[in-house]
């Protein structure tokens, strides 16, 4: 099982990678978010070159669970994505990915830690499904 993490945001969207001869999820890269059928396009091809069998797309909740206001965004860049890669979507809560990867970081203050959020994305989904 090769998986790929997507912090997605409407600027930057962070890619992480994980299989089980990794161990930990690996930031990948962080993409300039173009436009969505483009930014789908290109993590399809990343898919592509890192056999990616799922895609583990961060859900930004509310802390009670609720939906936020990007989650409207988030459920149109995921038709792209489907559309383009034809892989498994998994939707996965990405409550504070973005703070745990900022104290987590060893990068400077305000560096883009987009891939690190997408690591932590992905680092949940395999301790929710005891995949780790």
């Amino acid at each position: 099982m090769n998986l790929l993490g997507i912090d997605f945001g409407t600027k930057r969207i962070g890619i992480a990678f994980w299989n089980q001869e990794l161990g930990d999820p690996k930031p990948l890269c962080i993409l300039d978010c173009r436009s969505f059928r483009k930014s789908a396009e290109e993590i399809a091809h990343l898919a592509e070159d890192y056999e990616a069998t799922h895609l583990i797309l961060g859900s930004p909740l509310h802390r009670d669970g609720s939906r936020s206001d990007l989650n409207e965004k988030v459920d149109r860049f995921q038709k792209y994505l489907a559309e383009a890669s034809r892989l498994p979507i998994i939707l996965q809560d990405e409550h504070l990915s973005s703070q745990v990867a900022q104290s987590r970081s060893q990068r400077k203050m305000g560096a883009p830690i987009d891939d690190l959020a997408a690591a932590t994305i992905l680092m949940e989904y395999l301790r929710q499904h005891q995949l780790i």
